[in-house]
């Protein structure tokens, strides 16, 4: 039960994780809008649907496997819904009609952001990480905007040389190349599969460790798990989710609109295509910054100064003109964006018993996800309506106040302590 590696295999795990990103990050969607705008003879607004419905998707699907997967291995799930959406994205290099698309983004939802998701990553991650917990979950959820920066340059090269069902071609078997091989031989459900414990530590450090209980023995105990109806009625639980649906929301008016909003600019889609990546690169460098800070303060006050930062972006893109004001919003808001995946569990554990994790975060990330699926079509109708994505932007900074204050009381009205604390060193 010691570590016998200098390296704890954990971070192994984490590793894994942003190389399978990188499939995932395939998804060429922000790149392919205008494309599929000419292709089938519509506005934003519909083509933005496609978005929509992979997130809502996955987002009906995660709670069904928040609730099967207490006994069950995240490394298979994560697994077969890889594989389901390769599928869905070879299928769609062939499609004749739009209806079609619909239906197999649908399918591909459901592999990646339902079976594959961050529902399965969470718990995996809370397996192998106690004390560096918030880190662990930036790193894991480092891999999509890192994998982004190196593929979506890519992708719009493919595009502009041949065209957008080659583009699907290409998500596919990244998708495919990546996940199976490491998911089959590198990833492992929990650290006792290699003699080891969480954190690598030995025994007696777990045990003396006030954290060990939280660490070692509740996450896998099934017993006196609460229902879902008993959270139901409690006010935290309805502030976290209106607080990061919100959040989510703006964030995907803004990311999957980016390469349209640049070449309306004038500039080539390959460029606006680097930028996209750029931003995202830079969101995941941040979420190991972000992961790294929770373990220090309270998650409260992270997705509060992230959000604050954000703001700052979105009012550097209502004034820009310019590549070179591009890159500068790339620079803050991306380095701010997605920060809700790593800290969102942390939030959840920090208010909620850990027994209750599963049910509580399952439901949390499915609404999480329904409202990712409507931030896309929203920013594409209000721009078919006045032509412009002026009001996108000044809406964006509105949900973001109202989020940051509906995070802040889903903990209290009082302030509450400054730094972050484990669970089983406080009372609170």
């Amino acid at each position: 039960m010691i570590k016998k590696n200098r390296i704890f295999y954990g971070w192994w795990i984490l590793i894994a994780r942003i190389f399978i990103s990188f499939g995932w990050a395939s998804t060429p969607f922000a790149v392919i809008l205008k494309p599929l705008m000419d292709e089938f003879n519509t506005g934003r607004g519909e083509i933005s649907i496609l978005s929509s419905i992979s997130l809502i998707s996955g987002g009906i699907c995660s709670y069904f496997v928040a609730k099967l997967l207490e006994n069950r291995s995240s490394r298979k799930f994560m697994l077969w819904g890889s594989i389901i959406g390769s599928i869905g994205f070879f299928l769609s290099a062939s499609v004749n009609s739009l209806w079609q698309l619909y239906v197999l983004f649908f399918i591909v939802g459901i592999g990646l952001n339902g079976i594959a998701g961050s529902v399965p990553i969470a718990i995996l991650i809370s397996k192998w990480f106690a004390k560096k917990r918030g880190l662990a979950l930036g790193i894991a959820w480092s891999g999509f905007p890192l994998g982004s920066m190196v593929v979506m340059p890519i992708i719009g090269l493919i595009v502009e040389q041949s065209g957008w069902r080659a583009s699907f071609l290409f998500a596919g078997a990244v998708t495919l190349v990546t996940s199976i091989p490491l998911l089959l031989w590198v990833v492992k459900d929990t650290p006792e599969e290699m003699g080891l414990l969480p954190d690598g530590n030995r025994v007696k450090e777990v045990k003396n460790t006030p954290t060990s209980k939280t660490a070692i023995e509740t996450d896998n105990s099934t017993a006196d798990k609460p229902r879902l109806i008993t959270y139901l009625k409690s006010a935290p639980l309805w502030l976290i989710s209106i607080g990061f649906c919100l959040l989510v929301m703006s964030e995907m008016a803004v990311i999957q609109h980016e390469v349209s909003f640049v070449t309306d600019m004038g500039i080539s889609a390959v460029l606006a295509a680097s930028a996209f990546g750029f931003t995202a690169g830079m969101s995941g460098f941040g979420r190991w910054g972000t992961g790294w800070l929770a373990d220090k303060i309270s998650p409260r006050y992270v997705i509060i100064l992230l959000t604050g930062i954000e703001i700052i972006g979105i009012i550097i893109l209502l004034q820009t003109r310019t590549m070179a004001m591009v890159w500068i919003f790339a620079v803050i808001w991306g380095v701010a964006s997605g920060s809700f995946f790593s800290i969102l569990p942390l939030i959840v554990r920090d208010i909620f018993p850990a027994s209750a994790f599963n049910t509580v975060f399952g439901f949390v990330n499915g609404l999480f996800f329904l409202a990712m699926g409507l931030g896309t079509p929203l920013a594409g109708f209000i721009f078919d309506a006045t032509g412009s994505y002026h009001w996108v932007f000044i809406l964006v900074i509105i949900f973001y106040t109202l989020a940051i204050i509906s995070t802040y009381l889903a903990y209290g009205i009082k302030p509450g302590r400054l730094r972050s604390i484990p669970k089983g060193d406080s009372d609170n």
